[in-house]
């Protein structure tokens, strides 16, 4: 094995095991500001699609107006997944008028949009009330799924710094030596994981399905098989005509159907040379991936706040940490 290889790989494995944990921050002002006037928003048939900001106590659309409607839209199969609401719903319940104008975050951008109609929007896997949002600009596009997008009301516009992010693809020799000591680390990390998890029960309950685990993960550590079937590597920066010489990377590794083997990087150019330092540690996630929409600074600190994966994190002494939970997508 080559010597720059061989001191990459330990360089690496000293890094991930020397990782400070995922953290919660206590930011008021912040969480307040999530408190109302903030929703979150879904691409469907009709276009953009955003949840309501709710009168309180909160009221949902009565059953019996609803359910027919929905058996109705089952039996056409006509296509539309949208109908209105009952009279006086809109009135009562829902702050949301049509014509408000709403600023969209969303794929790095931030565009204006309004309130074409309140409806109740029936996927077939989940339902509720939402606002059908029309651009006032560029074109407002799906970026895939689940789309991180955030609308915010006329209280809540946000007009100061905004820092794009986007995903850059690149090859080079530093990078590929990166991703090849990175995909021994994690085999390494997931099959002692795995071991240990296993092992853990069987000292609880003496199970033969437990113990046949077991016995796998201990073989694939002494074979040093991949266990694998696929892995991917993403980077995310602020939006340039170059790439720059600092990048998150999402590296994701994959055992099955139901989540992934994950990790986050940042990654700083020296000369010709990528270097690692880790921000998330190798761990089971099922959202399969993290993505960076944009920077901002909505408290006017001076300490940026991310919008990733629908929730607003910062970095602080190396640690990425929580400040408000957002919800998945369909957690209307």
């Amino acid at each position: 094995m080559n010597i720059h290889v061989l001191l990459r790989r330990t360089l690496l494995i000293y890094i991930f095991f020397s990782f400070t944990a995922f953290t919660y921050a206590d930011d008021s002002q912040i969480k307040a500001f999530f408190d109302s006037g903030v929703t979150y928003g879904l691409f469907g048939d009709d276009g953009l699609y955003c949840y309501p900001e709710y009168q309180e106590p909160r009221a949902e659309p009565p059953e019996d107006y609803i359910r027919p409607k929905v058996y109705k839209m089952y039996e056409e199969r006509n296509g539309k997944d949208i109908f209105d609401l009952p009279p006086g719903y809109i009135e009562n319940h829902i702050k949301d008028r049509v014509g408000d104008t709403v600023m969209v975050i969303c794929s790095g951008t931030r565009e204006y949009g309004i309130i074409d109609t309140v409806v109740y929007y029936w996927p077939e896997v989940e339902e509720g009330v939402v606002c059908v949002v029309r651009s006032l600009g560029a074109e407002i596009s799906s970026p895939g799924y689940p789309p991180d997008i955030m609308i915010l009301r006329k209280d809540k516009f946000y007009n100061g710094v905004f820092i794009p992010y986007v995903e850059y693809t690149f090859v080079d020799y530093s990078y590929l030596d990166l991703k090849d000591s990175l995909k021994a680390v994690m085999i390494d990390s997931y099959v002692n994981h795995m071991i240990s998890f296993y092992d853990s029960l069987v000292n609880k309950a003496y199970y033969a399905r437990m113990i046949t685990a077991l016995d796998r993960f201990e073989k694939l550590k002494e074979t040093g098989e991949n266990p694998f079937y696929t892995t991917s590597a993403r980077c995310y920066g602020e939006k340039s005509d170059i790439i720059p010489d600092t990048l998150y990377m999402v590296y994701s590794c994959w055992q099955n159907s139901e989540g992934c083997w994950m990790t986050l990087l940042k990654i700083h150019k020296e000369g010709y040379q990528w270097i690692p330092q880790t921000i998330l540690e190798p761990h089971r996630d099922v959202t399969t991936s993290i993505e960076f929409n944009c920077a901002f600074d909505l408290d006017n600190d001076g300490v940026l706040e991310y919008y990733i994966n629908n929730s607003i994190y910062q970095f602080k002494n190396g640690e990425l940490k929580l400040i408000h939970g957002g919800p998945f997508i369909g957690d209307i």
